[in-house]
């Protein structure tokens, strides 16, 4: 059983900033007391910035492993800081906390043009499962159109390249028409990481006019962009889809489009996924593609692989119950692929990391091309 290390004791060693940070040092951060956090608050922003932030990220990759542990109110802690840096990581900490009183912090980094981009970008990517509390009515639309209007405010305005691309991949769950012509747009630049972003959006949006599109994709020879059109594939159900996964689900495809193939089979289902998921599981020795090999094949054992529409419905518990509490099994009969509201998924925490980095490789005439190809009226239609 873990001892409680008085809190004085943590942040002297804290100082110490030679001495490397342990997992046991680490969970004495968890659920800390008022007067602990007060203390904590106090002495925050006179530890070395490498200590806090090297808590912070700390912090961050435990709760992802053991999501038990409470260190939000440690992360807050951490929003208050000068170092940008510390604060990103502080944002990658609390991105599952779902406290709606974080979404004007989220909101003023995002409009904050002192702060350094990587920043903005993640608080743009921060609001994302605000979009999925509001499509469960756990938000009220006044709070959405906020995030809304500032999340397009940012996208028309914002001179760097990686907010923009962000702030594109959260409006993906926005339901506005200049959406489409936004993502559009993007996807002419022919630019990996816009069209990368443009795929991301249109995964989430959940829109099946983008079927064709997100196929033709499937032909790319960019593993950055096909690894997303796999993922919007996964994300639009996309049943036609499935003769390219099925192709691609060999050793000698990319590994990280590999891993996209392997959980969007996953999401659209059918007996037939079930077998070539078993027989690739036998043909690689990779412990990491057996584990989610076997996860999907979990999951698609748990929520039916014959009904890949139910059972993304079944997927979440309270949209679940609430759809079968209220409808008779007959109504099932007229479920279409295009009954959106039923699909709206969240960004999986573990991609936070590559899509807070900066990993643009433009130019600044880049980015003044992309911006010369807009039309002021655009900002009027939304």
């Amino acid at each position: 059983m873990l001892t409680i290390t008085p809190i004085e004791k943590l942040i002297a060693q804290l100082r110490e900033d030679e001495i490397p940070f342990s997992p046991k040092f680490l969970l004495h951060f968890s659920d800390l007391d008022s007067a602990s956090l007060i203390k904590l608050s106090d002495m925050w922003l006179s530890l070395p910035v490498e200590r806090r932030r090297a808590l912070i990220i700390g912090l961050a990759e435990l709760a992802e492993d053991d999501p038990l542990q409470l260190f939000e109110a440690t992360g807050k802690i951490g929003l208050d800081d000068t170092d940008d840096d510390v604060v990103v990581a502080a944002i990658d900490l609390l991105f599952e906390a779902e406290d709606k009183r974080l979404i004007d912090r989220f909101i003023a980094f995002l409009n904050d043009k002192s702060r350094k981009e990587n920043l903005r970008a993640a608080a743009a990517n921060a609001l994302v499962p605000y979009f999925y509390m509001c499509a469960l009515e756990e938000l009220d639309e006044e709070i959405q159109s906020k995030i809304e209007n500032a999340l397009m405010d940012a996208y028309w305005n914002d001179r760097s390249d990686l907010v923009r691309r962000r702030v594109l991949e959260t409006l993906g769950y926005c339901d506005k028409p200049v959406l489409k012509e936004i993502i559009t747009r993007a996807l002419s630049l022919e630019q990996v990481y816009w069209t990368e972003s443009a795929l991301m959006a249109i995964g989430r949006s959940m829109d099946n006019e983008w079927n064709q599109t997100v196929l033709d994709y499937l032909d790319h020879d960019n593993p950055i962009v096909l690894a997303q059109a796999v993922h919007a594939a996964g994300l639009l159900n996309l049943h036609r889809a499935k003769r390219k996964l099925f192709k691609m689900l060999s050793l000698d495809t990319d590994y990280e489009v590999r891993q996209e193939v392997i959980w969007a089979l996953s999401q659209i289902g059918g007996d037939e996924v079930v077998e070539r998921l078993e027989h690739f599981a036998d043909m690689t020795d990779d412990e990491d593609e057996i584990d989610l090999i076997e996860d999907s094949l979990e999951y698609l054992e748990l929520f039916g692989a014959e009904d890949p529409e139910l059972a993304a419905l079944l997927a979440d518990p309270r949209i679940g119950k609430e759809f079968f509490d209220n409808e008779d099994d007959d109504d099932f009969e007229d479920f279409e692929d295009n009954d959106e509201d039923f699909f709206k998924i969240p960004m999986d925490p573990e991609e936070w990391a590559r899509y807070v980095d900066d990993d643009d490789s433009f130019d600044d005439d880049d980015d003044d091309e992309f911006v010369e190809n807009y039309d002021e009226d655009d900002e009027e239609e939304f």
